[in-house]
């Protein structure tokens, strides 16, 4: 059984949960003292995703090649 009945769908997920996270204060307040980029791949859905907390605001954006400039990778199949 698959979880996702889309690629789409997956990404749409997540950017809700990182848009809530990155929308709460207290969150973006424990975290953004780290100037970190971290990679998470993808493998079953051919997509990374990064969390990027080296600017002045916290980030998140995809990228489908998944060659940006990372400081951890964590990978999920």
């Amino acid at each position: 059984m698959e979880l996702y009945h889309s690629k789409e769908e997956f990404i749409a997920i997540l950017n809700a949960l990182w848009q809530e996270i990155f929308n709460t204060p207290e969150i973006v307040g424990k975290v953004s003292g780290e100037k970190i980029t971290v990679k998470f791949r993808f493998s079953d859905m051919d997509t990374s995703m990064y969390i990027d907390l080296k600017g002045k605001k916290p980030r998140y954006f995809w990228s489908e090649k998944g060659e940006e400039e990372f400081d951890v990778e964590m990978i999920l199949s």
